[in-house]
């Protein structure tokens, strides 16, 4: 959902203040909601017990935790979407941290 928030939001501002949002801000806001889509796909999945489901979440949470500290240290995006960035890496990290323990 803070995906697509986001999307939301960059669409707004490319609108009223184009100068808070840049063209890494458009391709990263695009490429996490998409995969926000499947992400959801297999935490449904892997809560109705399907195993295979469960190791491709444990996957896609472990690469997008990875993407999305890089972004905060190496892409040059807006103050206001890195800290969208932080706050989906901590959501990710707790996710994490339930999907791993089972």
């Amino acid at each position: 959902m803070i995906s697509w928030l986001t999307v939301a939001a960059i669409i707004i501002l490319s609108y009223t203040a184009p100068n808070l949002v840049n063209p890494e801000a458009w391709v990263r806001g695009i490429i996490i909601a998409a995969t926000s889509v499947l992400t959801l796909v297999f935490a449904n999945r892997a809560a109705t017990g399907k195993p295979r489901a469960l190791m491709r979440l444990r996957i896609v949470v472990t690469l997008l935790l990875v993407a999305f500290t890089a972004v905060l240290f190496f892409l040059s995006l807006p103050i206001w979407m890195k800290v969208e960035q932080a706050v989906c890496s901590a959501l990710l990290l707790v996710i994490a941290i339930l999907i791993f323990r089972r």
